[in-house]
This record gives C-alpha cells, sequence and structure tokens, in this order.
C-alpha cells in the first residue's frame, strides 16, 4: 500500500505512553496535504471490541452512554484485503462484533452550529478567534458523539494540534499517500510471471504433446471448441474425408521462444532495480579481490531508492521516539514503575527533555552488508602501517563480534591487559627515530673500525709470524753452517794427522832403514 502509520498516545487501559502500528487504510486524510501537520482533519477508523469498549466507558475515557449493537460492516477495502490474506472478513456471532468508532482530530466551527460556542474558548477562558483542534470520538451503529476532548498541549498560546501519527512511507507520490512496490512493480512483475507460466505450458505440451484423431463416418462433433490436456487426443469428426493428416493432427505447440525468455529475464531484471535489490557477484574468483570500496560504490549505486526510502523512514522514526519521550516526560516514574531495583530513577522531566537525550543511529548504513563492508575496510586501514599504534585493534574486535555474532565479545576475547599508554607526539617519534638512526648509523661504524682493527692486528701478526719462521730458518741455516764448518774443521784436523802421523811412519821407516843400513855396514865392516 505504500505507507503506513504509528499512533503514539497514551493509552488509558495500560496508563502509559504506548506507539502502535495503524493500517493506512483506516487513517482518512485528503489526498491534498502534504504533511499531516498541514491536514484539516484526520480521522482514524478503530475497531474496537465490545468488552473493551464498556472497559474504557466506565473507566471515563468514553461517555458511559447505551450504545448500538454494532452489525460488524465490512467495507470492501477490508473485504478485498482479508480475502487476500485468507482470513474470513466477518464474523458469525453477535457477541463477536466490533464497535466502529471514528477519532476524528479536526477544528470544529462554531459559526456552523451555535452550540459550538463553547469550543472557542480555551482552559484559561481565553477567546483566540479561530477555530482550535480538538479530538472528536463517534460510534458509527449509535451515530453518538462519545468524546470531545482538547487537543492541545496545556499552556500552549498557539493551541497547535498534538503531534499523534507518524508517517512511514515508501515512494513519495504526487499527494499525501505514497506509491507503494506493488504500484512501481506491479506490471512488470505480473508480465513476468505470465510469461513463466506461458513458457512452463508450452514446455509441458512440447513434452507430451495433445491433438485430434480422426472419428468414424456417421458420428457428429458437439463442438468446435478443443482444449485438450497434455497427452490428451479427443475424437474429431472430419465429414467424410479420410485426411487429417493421416489419421492424426498435433496441436501446434511450440517450446518456449529465445525471445520470450529474454523478455522474462529483462522484466525481472527491471523489478529487481525498482526494488532495489542487491545481486553481489560471490562466486569464487569474482569478490575474492575486489577492493571494498569498489563494492561499496556497487551497492550505492543499486540501492539507491532502497536507501532515500531507508533515510525517510529513519527520520519518521526519530519523530515518533520525540513523540513518546515527550510523553514519559509528562509522567517520568512509568519508566521504573514495577521495577524494585531500577538502575536509574527517572524522576524529574527535565532529563528526559534533554537536549542530549536523542535516538542514535546511522542512516547511512541501513544493511548488514553495508556494516561488514565498513568493518572490513577499517580492518584493512587499520593494517596500514602508516597508522601503526593508533588505532584500538580491541575495539574493533568487539564491534566485528557483535556484529557477526550478534552476542557479548567478551566470550570470545582473552582477558584485558594493562591499557596501552597514550600515542607519542609525532616529534618525539620522529626525534626518536633520527636518533636511532644515528646510534646505529655510529654503531656501524665503530665495528666496521673494530673490523678493521681486528684485521690489522691479524696482519701484524701474521708478519710477526712469518718474521720469526725467517729468523728461525736464518738460525737454523746458520747452525748448520756452523756445524758443517765445525766437520770440516774437524775433518781437516784428522787428515793433518793422518798426514803427519804418514810423514812420521815414513820418517821412522827411514830412520829404521838407515838404521838397518848402518848396522849392515858396521857389521859387513866386522
Amino acid at each position: 500500500v505504500g505507507m503506513a502509520f504509528r499512533k503514539v498516545y497514551r493509552c488509558p487501559l495500560r496508563r502509559r505512553p504506548v506507539s502502535v502500528w495503524v493500517k493506512a487504510q483506516n487513517l482518512i486524510v485528503s489526498n491534498d496535504c502534504s504533511h499531516l501537520s498541514g491536514a484539516g482533519r484526520i480521522t482514524e477508523v478503530i475497531r474496537m471490541r465490545q468488552a473493551v469498549m464498556k472497559r474504557l466507558q466506565r473507566q471515563g475515557a468514553y461517555l458511559d452512554i447505551q450504545l448500538a449493537m454494532p452489525t460488524g460492516e465490512v467495507t470492501d477495502t477490508e473485504r478485498a484485503v482479508e480475502e487476500v490474506e485468507g482470513v474470513q472478513a466477518s464474523k458469525d456471532l453477535p457477541q463477536d462484533q466490533d464497535h466502529m468508532l471514528w477519532e476524528c482530530s479536526c477544528e470544529p466551527d462554531s459559526s456552523i452550529d451555535a452550540g459550538l460556542d463553547i469550543l472557542d474558548v480555551d482552559e484559561t477562558g481565553h477567546r483566540p478567534g479561530y477555530p482550535m483542534p480538538y479530538r472528536v470520538t463517534l460510534d458509527k451503529e449509535s451515530k453518538a458523539v462519545l468524546e470531545i476532548r482538547r487537543d492541545w498541549k496545556p499552556g500552549d498560546s498557539d493551541h497547535r494540534r498534538k503531534r499523534k501519527y507518524v508517517k512511514y512511507g515508501f515512494i513519495p507520490g504526487m499527494g499525501f499517500y505514497d506509491l507503494g512496490l506493488i504500484h512501481a512493480a506491479g506490471n512488470p512483475t505480473m508480465a513476468a510471471t505470465m510469461l513463466e507460466r506461458s513458457a512452463v505450458d508450452s514446455a509441458l505440451f512440447n513434452n507430451f504433446p495433445g491433438g485430434l484423431i480422426l472419428q468414424g463416418p456417421g458420428t457428429g462433433t458437439k463442438s468446435t471448441n478443443f482444449r485438450m490436456a497434455p497427452g490428451e487426443w479427443q475424437p474429431v469428426n472430419a465429414g467424410g474425408a479420410t485426411n487429417i493428416r493421416d489419421v492424426l493432427m498435433p496441436m501446434p505447440y511450440k517450446p518456449p521462444s529465445a525471445e520470450s525468455m529474454a523478455l522474462k529475464d529483462s522484466l525481472a531484471q527491471k523489478v529487481s532495480e525498482i526494488a532495489g535489490v542487491i545481486d553481489l557477484p560471490v562466486g569464487e574468483g569474482r569478490i575474492g579481490n575486489t577492493p571494498v570500496a569498489t563494492i561499496m560504490s556497487y551497492i550505492e549505486s543499486v540501492s539507491q531508492v532502497p536507501s532515500a526510502i531507508h533515510k525517510d523512514d529513519h527520520i519518521a522514526q526519530s519523530e515518533e521516539y520525540e513523540l513518546l519521550r515527550d510523553l514519559l516526560a509528562d509522567e517520568p516514574g512509568i519508566l521504573t514503575r514495577g521495577n524494585k531495583s531500577p538502575k536509574h530513577k527517572w524522576e524529574l522531566a527535565e532529563e528526559l527533555l534533554a537536549p542530549d537525550l536523542v535516538a542514535a543511529a546511522d542512516p547511512n548504513t541501513p544493511s548488514a552488508i553495508h556494516r561488514l563492508m565498513k568493518l572490513n575496510q577499517m580492518i584493512q586501514l587499520c593494517e596500514n602501517p602508516v597508522f601503526a599504534g593508533i588505532p584500538n585493534l580491541r575495539k574493533i574486535f568487539e564491534d566485528a563480534i557483535q556484529l557477526l555474532c550478534n552476542g557479548l565479545a567478551t566470550e570470545y576475547m582473552m582477558p584485558a591487559q594493562a591499557a596501552a599508554p597514550p600515542p607519542p607526539d609525532p616529534r618525539v617519534v620522529a626525534a626518536q627515530i633520527k636518533a636511532q638512526s644515528q646510534a646505529q648509523s655510529d654503531q656501524a661504524k665503530q665495528t666496521q673500525a673494530e673490523l678493521d682493527h681486528q684485521a690489522r692486528m691479524a696482519e701484524l701478526a701474521q708478519d710477526a709470524t712469518q718474521r720469526d719462521q725467517d729468523r728461525q730458518s736464518a738460525e737454523t741455516r746458520a747452525a748448520m753452517s756452523l756445524e758443517g764448518q765445525q766437520l770440516k774443521a774437524a775433518h781437516d784436523t784428522a787428515n793433518a794427522g793422518a798426514d803427519r802421523a804418514h810423514e812420521a811412519g815414513i820418517a821412522a821407516m827411514g830412520h829404521a832403514a838407515d838404521a838397518r843400513a848402518q848396522a849392515g855396514a858396521q857389521q859387513h865392516e866386522v
């Protein structure tokens, strides 16, 4: 139907403010007005059980008079709606019939009826000189007025009508009443349904054909209107002819054409676009690597109409909460009535009427897929090293668990650690980074110097070792040379002694020979 209403009022039976749903067909407003605040008369059709009516009369909400027995009249609109819903529009037992009341928010004019002069005076006795708003309730069957009550707040010098109804619309129309989804997508939906049914019937008859079979002579044909079920053949009299496609003639049923199926898909796509159906390509390899910003842009482009409707309904719901808060401010104790240990006891109306006590919601996040995409984008932002140390990852995890599991995040979290220190000053961080870089550079230089020193010391040690080896080699060669000289000297000395001994032997032999010669000579002489 395109719209619905919420009625915010103080229920005399429940003795507290309530917000109830009102069907669009039960609220009668002139189609010329653009908003409820500009309507001259707002009439609500109320169906009330007989027991509830008697209770309200005894409590003083309505005038305690004898009413006619309700007839249970059902309007054409109610009969059509209830027929679609599959329920019975009328009731059989007389005691089950409901009273039909007309609750009118109107501005009675005393110039039409002189008996209405009393309605031109406000609660202070002042006559403002213009019609003032009243709430008038009538019983349809009895034609009796059940109540006439002032419909402005006490003390309001402007006598403005109390806001009681909140409109929840779908697509704004040319007048007061909005257009519903059936108005925007009804015709293409019916056309697509017709094409789909035709395709099903065509495929059924193509798979199970039916037709005509030649009837024998002498029997007449009762009708020329043939309607065969799938697989059914009906006889027909050919008037003595023997050729009806050689006794059998299949009906010219054709399979579904490609053009009709393409038209059906096109209509279904148009209906989806009008309805704002979001079809995400979630198949393998289609959305896995797609950036979140791209997906969000796609969702925003597809759901422009539903987003606008959601934002309008968000404004309407905020208005509903404001009306409910104003009623609760008149009786703050209702909030804690029946609660033996309330956490907060509302005692002053100023607390409820505080400017910061407002309904908090984000109309730019109309669905869970929007929240998931925003959460994913937030996680990707936290992974950026540029923002390292800034995000509160624990809070992001709590929000993610609340969104995914709709429960307490503490069940999935480790015990909280000590609170992280506040983020440092960027200038201090830059100075620390510079100092760390300088320290690392100095450390690298010192390490290189130590390595150079160690290399030099190793080189010197190697040179000293080489010199020691050369010295040892020289000493060894000197010792060997000395030993050789000594051996040579000893050999020369031995050779010289041998020569002298040989010479002495030779000399001794010479002396011996001389002695023998001398002795021989002497002997010879003798």
